[in-house]
């Protein structure tokens, strides 16, 4: 059986829990996320401990129980519970990813339901319940997958990343960016969040951490540190109240005309590198296809930037045909993510593409579809030795190379692969986190930048 209950901090006694207990930690509404699993041996772990952990998480905790005992009514009568809501028989013979998975399926159900009761009022925000609905459904479908090919031997942990890798691909960019602040890759992955760790020196009894004050409880963490990618840094880099707005307001973004251009050529690219038989005409239905899926249209402006496109991969094609036919550099990955520890924080993101050159070294491409960086714009470039970096830690391969792709010119800029780059970007990574965990979020107002941000009616400095 099951009972759900809100917490609080408790008192000091230690009753002992029953061996045939087990506690989910589940997040509140509206995220619906499962985060840890607790389970309960015996004489290893006391009531209380269940307790301390469930109050520094302040959320709610689904007791499991084989069967109704003394210690399982106290238990459930200290936690507040007021309804049983699952049954088990036996002495709970699903493991942790079962239940992980079972919870999902069920919370799955009421997201869809409450979905469903809305999605006919008028209102702006009907197309985030719909991707929390999605985001749902495919956590439950990554939960699945590692349960049943875990059950057959294989490691959970490769298993993940393989998934998670794949659905990232499949979903939409505000779906990724709703995975990414998920916990259930770290639950899948065996990990306990730091923050419902035990004390550290053994005290199950200990008081729980200070309530979050101001804007912590909506600044993006893993543990004790920050979640980031290189898109993260460089917003925050430009403007830190812009950071703000975006990631931890989370106040959502119509995608720009040019926006819209640059995914629908991303796409192109790689589709027709993983999916077509490498010809000049797929390249070009490729397009196509992915210009219509980008809901681009056939006004003025859009019919220039589609024929400008058109002849762009045209190019393309001729030189990626001559490189391939002198035995140049040759695509390996596409879109391949990563996830690594720099510190204390998580970074996580994807490389639009990563060859293999002549000899044997690898290089790691982004494409860009806007105007080309400045000088001063490279030498204090992030995302390309963000991503060196996390080839060695996440891929453990080393990259001799790395550059931006502009795409409507063909131009190819060579940001060089240095240790001492790496140093700069480790320090800077360290540097701008710091500033986002502090919540340093001041305006850096600037023409070019205000003139283009969607946050300028919002903003007090803006010079627009």
């Amino acid at each position: 059986m099951a009972a759900r209950a809100g917490v609080d901090p408790l008192g000091d006694d230690a009753l002992e829990v029953s061996r045939a207990a087990v506690a989910v930690e589940c997040a509140c509404p509206p995220s619906r996320e499962v985060s840890c699993v607790i389970a309960l041996a015996g004489d290893a772990t006391s009531r209380s401990e269940l307790l301390n952990w469930a109050a520094r998480a302040r959320t709610e905790v689904v007791v499991v129980a084989a069967a109704c005992n003394r210690e399982v009514d106290e238990l459930l009568a200290e936690l507040g519970a007021e309804t049983l809501e699952l049954a088990a028989t036996g002495p709970l013979e699903r493991g942790p990813l079962d239940l992980v998975v079972a919870e999902l399926a069920s919370r799955l159900g009421e997201t869809v339901s409450e979905v469903a009761g809305r999605i006919g009022e008028m209102r702006l925000d009907t197309h985030v319940d719909v991707d929390r609905a999605v985001v749902a459904l495919l956590d439950l479908i990554k939960a699945v997958a590692v349960s049943e090919r875990a059950r057959a031997g294989e490691d959970p942990r490769e298993v993940l990343a393989v998934s998670s890798a794949i659905i990232e691909r499949a979903a939409t960019e505000s779906q990724r960016e709703l995975l990414a602040r998920s916990s259930v890759d770290a639950l899948l992955a065996g990990g306990v969040p730091d923050a419902y760790a035990p004390a550290a020196n053994g005290d199950s009894n200990a008081r729980p951490a200070a309530q979050p004050t101001g804007l912590e409880p909506f600044i993006p963490r893993r543990g004790d540190g920050l979640l980031l990618s290189a898109s993260d840094l460089e917003t925050y880099r430009l403007c830190p109240l812009r950071y703000k707005f975006a990631r931890v307001f989370r106040i959502p973004q119509e995608p720009t005309l040019q926006q819209r251009f640059g995914i629908a050529l991303h796409q192109t690219l790689e589709r027709f590198h993983l999916h077509s038989d490498g010809s000049r005409a797929a390249l070009l239905r490729t397009f196509e296809a992915c210009w219509r899926r980008a809901g681009l249209g056939q006004g003025p402006r859009e019919q220039a930037l589609r024929e400008r496109a058109r002849r762009a991969l045209e190019r393309y094609f001729d030189r990626f045909g001559s490189e391939r036919a002198a035995g140049g550099a040759q695509p390996l990955w596409f879109e391949r993510g990563f996830a690594f520890r720099l510190g204390r924080h998580l970074v996580r993101g994807r490389v639009d593409r990563v060859d293999r050159r002549a000899d044997g070294s690898f290089e790691l491409i982004d494409y860009k579809t806007g105007k080309a960086r400045s000088d001063a714009d490279l030498a204090d470039d992030i995302q390309l030795s963000l991503y060196q970096l996390a080839a060695r830690e996440a891929w453990g391969i080393d990259c001799a190379a790395q550059s931006y792709l502009y795409v409507l010119t063909g131009e190819k800029v060579e940001v060089p692969a240095t240790a001492t780059n790496i140093e700069r970007v480790v320090a800077r990574v360290e540097e701008l986190a710091a500033g986002i965990a502090e919540q340093r979020f001041e305006p850096r107002p600037a023409p070019d930048l205000c003139a283009a941000c969607d946050y300028r009616i919002l903003c007090p400095a803006s010079e627009v």
